[in-house]
């Protein structure tokens, strides 16, 4: 599965321009409504959406590095299961966001 190719932004749409859209070059990837959580709320969801793209791909990066890390980290107290534990989360959030 592929998602829709980054870098997403957030364009206004509405009566008001108040309702964040999520998008990107080829389309609109998501579109944001008013619930009980408030504007504030909707505008934070939003913005996290937007960075989602950047965000796996920094991730993607990191992983790799972690790796390196803790094979060559010797064992140094709980760093090394530090380390360990966020290879462990890392892989799963790529996997659940591919």
């Amino acid at each position: 599965m592929t998602h829709t190719p980054g870098p997403w932004e957030i364009r206004r749409v509405g009566i008001a321009k108040d309702l964040p859209v999520v998008t990107s070059a080829e389309h609109d990837v998501c579109e944001m409504r008013y619930n009980t959580n408030g504007r504030l709320r909707l505008e934070n969801n939003a913005r996290l959406i937007a960075a989602a793209p950047e965000l796996l791909a920094a991730l993607k990066a990191a992983i790799p590095h972690l790796e390196f890390l803790h094979e060559h980290l010797g064992d140094v107290g709980s760093k090394r299961q530090n380390v360990a534990r966020a290879i462990k989360q890392g892989n799963a959030a790529i996997t659940k966001a591919e």
